[in-house]
């Protein structure tokens, strides 16, 4: 069951015992069934593939037919497909609109998801080699369009303005993550959660390094503050700059373009330090598990393992010697972090 003609109207009575209290246009706004094939297949919210046929669903042609099957449709949406299901809440919020109707909470929430998978789903490129206007556009929506997409980005990158790198890249790591893909390592400069101060810097320097003198030094003053921005206001910096000073026609050549200043987080690692020796606070606590600090009382080895900078101590000493050859021993380097 789907809409008011499979029950003759049953759920309608059910609901409202005295259908008298129902508004005079949803009354009197009920095509008659015998004249729906009159219709067009567009005055339907959806059709319906079924053993016999095609049934044509949830009829819209006037606001009382609008209204009902809106009210049908929280109760039998359920039969549906998934994907008419989403389709059919779509056509129903559009012609709420259109009829100037109250919005029920399941036709809202089904559209609005819906919406909200398209959006991602059909963000669109087109193909690199073929980079015209009126050339075939591809979307993201399957497994091996995002593949595609990840395999050549690169080249894909470069046929999009540098304004719509950033929304595509997301978009495509968000479709890469849910069909299970990896995303190139160059991507993260324009998908990327946080700046990326290493290359905030470099391009502060090529930049400085084509302005006069003045400029130059009032641009590398202001990198302490610019550190601090958040990736979004450094963009815009950056933009603003270029196109003022024309260094936007060098962008992919000389210059990276604006948005190209994100990385990832990562964890921080804490880091044991002493007698210029340094390495990852599990590689130390590692090399305490090993017998490291066999050397000491136990009072002493629980207080170097938790504060080994305390070694300084006994700098010069063989009881450090000692420790550092147990280093090199387990494979831990100097420098190693």
């Amino acid at each position: 069951m789907f809409d008011i003609y499979d029950d003759a109207g049953a759920l309608l009575k059910r609901l409202y015992p005295d259908v008298s209290q129902l508004p005079k246009f949803v009354l009197m706004g009920q095509p008659r069934q015998f004249d729906l094939p009159k219709y067009a297949s567009d005055d339907f919210a959806v059709a319906v593939p079924l053993h016999d046929g095609i049934k044509y669903a949830y009829p819209l042609m006037t606001p009382g037919a609008t209204a009902v099957s809106c009210l049908y449709f929280e109760h039998t949406h359920q039969n549906l497909p998934a994907d008419l299901r989403k389709e059919a809440a779509t056509r129903l919020l559009e012609a709420c609109d259109h009829h100037s109707l109250e919005v029920t909470e399941k036709v809202a929430e089904l559209a609005t998801e819906y919406q909200e998978e398209e959006k991602t789903a059909s963000f669109k490129t087109r193909f690199p080699d073929q980079g015209i206007e009126g050339t075939p556009w591809f979307p993201l929506s399957t497994a091996e369009q995002v593949k595609l997409a990840t395999d050549l980005y690169p080249q894909i990158i470069r046929k999009l303005a540098p304004s719509e790198r950033r929304e595509f890249t997301l978009n495509l790591q968000k479709q890469a993550s849910a069909h299970g893909l990896g995303m190139p390592d160059t991507a993260a400069q324009w998908g990327g959660n946080v700046l990326a101060k290493g290359l905030v810097l470099d391009g502060v320097e090529k930049r400085a390094s084509m302005m006069n003198p003045q400029q130059a030094e009032l641009l590398r003053g202001a990198i302490d503050q610019i550190l601090v921005m958040s990736p979004e206001k450094v963009a815009s910096v950056f933009e603003q700059l270029d196109q003022e000073l024309g260094f936007d026609v060098l962008w992919d050549t000389k210059l990276r373009d604006p948005q190209a200043i994100h990385g990832f987080s990562e964890p921080e690692v804490e880091l044991v330090k002493f007698a210029e020796f340094e390495m990852s606070r599990e590689h130390w606590d590692a090399a305490c598990d090993a017998g490291l600090l066999d050397v000491f009382e136990d009072d002493t080895k629980r207080a170097l393992r938790q504060h080994p900078e305390v070694l300084d101590e006994y700098t010069g000493t063989p009881v450090l010697q000692h420790i550092l050859d147990g280093l090199e021993s387990l494979g831990i380097v100097q420098g190693d972090n």
